[in-house]
């Protein structure tokens, strides 16, 4: 899975492989581990050849209290990493572009059975478009037996999000000789990321933006707001955020539908965006049977709760399965502070 839209085609019979900017105005950026807006102290080890990795390339460091910085500028942001068996828990914060006056703290835990390359670790977004630093501080505990942290990419930019456009767009322009080519379509094995994959076209990359109603049951969201960049208004999908309307009964999803049968692994984590209001439900379901939380009805997630909780599964599926990453206001009938952030990654093993 790639972060960025990856066009490869031949020139004067040599082989190319050529990133394909946004326009101008979508002003979301990516960077590499390697990048000079990222400061590395407290011991780190560069590593090449990572099956999976942007760029194949990583830092990583099982040191307590090691960090890493980003700089950058916009109103989101979300760090690229991995889920590995011996990985373990970081803490995560934004400051101010000095690093200081920084807001509440999140622990993300990267421990999992299997490895999972190219997931959201974090991320957050409604911070202003002035510039900020993102800290990751390596604490080197987990839930399992890792303790390692590491940094692939970061993505980074404005509220408004990006245009992808296929190779033979007329944005596009070529010289020199580019020659069109078919490609094969992505195997089972691709791994999914709600935020890198968002679409404003409904089923693209195995996703939906939909909706919930006691009469219809549930139906995609429809039409596709290009000025907020997000799926729905009073109740709505954006490339990180979730936001369910006033119903109590009626949540609003991501819905991925499996391309082929396998065991998958999904990690993530759902978190208050906006705090504030009385909090709000949020489940993970296939085909309408609740597989997370595993038992007790749907996590309640509270006004405050900016930590949030982790949301892994790794389960069996068939082709056509669908998984609903459901939020439903908390029921005081006011959604003004429930926005949700939730990105979840899923990858076939």
């Amino acid at each position: 899975m790639a972060i960025a839209p990856i066009l490869t085609a031949t020139v004067a019979a040599a082989s190319v492989t050529a990133l394909v900017a946004a326009p101008a105005h979508a002003a979301v950026t990516q960077v590499n581990d390697t990048d000079s807006s990222i400061s590395y102290s407290g011991g780190w080890t560069y590593s090449t050849g990572q099956s999976g990795y942007y760029n194949g390339d990583a830092h990583y460091s099982g040191i307590a209290g090691a960090t890493a910085t980003l700089t950058f500028t916009g109103s989101t942001v979300a760090w690229i990493g991995a889920d590995n068996t011996d990985h373990g828990k970081a803490d995560a914060v934004i400051c101010d572009d000095a690093g200081a006056n920084c807001g509440p703290t999140t622990t993300v835990d990267t421990y999992a059975a299997a490895s999972v390359p190219q997931v959201v670790l974090f991320s957050a977004s409604n911070l202003g478009s002035g510039t900020h630093t993102l800290r990751i501080t390596v604490r080197s505990d987990s839930s399992g037996t890792g303790h390692y942290t590491d940094i692939d990419a970061f993505v980074s930019g404005t509220a408004s999000g990006t245009t992808e456009v296929d190779d033979t767009d007329p944005s596009i322009a070529y010289s020199n000789a580019w020659t069109l080519t078919d490609n094969t379509a992505a195997a089972a094995s691709t791994a999914y990321n709600a935020a890198n994959d968002f679409s404003a076209t409904q089923g693209a990359n195995q996703w939906r933006a939909q909706y919930y109603t006691a009469g219809g049951g549930w139906l995609d969201i429809s039409p596709y707001d290009a000025a907020n960049q997000r799926w729905g208004s009073n109740g709505y999908v954006s490339r990180f955020d979730l936001s369910p309307d006033t119903c109590s009964a009626c949540p609003i999803a991501r819905a991925w539908v499996a391309p082929g049968s396998g065991t998958i692994a999904i990690r993530g984590r759902v978190l208050k965006e906006t705090l504030g209001g009385d909090g709000v439900l949020a489940r993970i379901t296939r085909n309408g049977t609740q597989i997370w939380p595993a038992s007790g009805g749907a996590q309640t997630v509270a006004g405050t709760d900016a930590a949030g909780y982790d949301t892994n599964v790794t389960l069996s599926v068939a082709a056509g399965d669908t998984i609903k990453f459901e939020v439903t206001d908390g029921g005081d009938g006011d959604a003004t502070n429930d926005v949700t952030a939730w990105t979840p990654s899923i990858a076939y093993q």
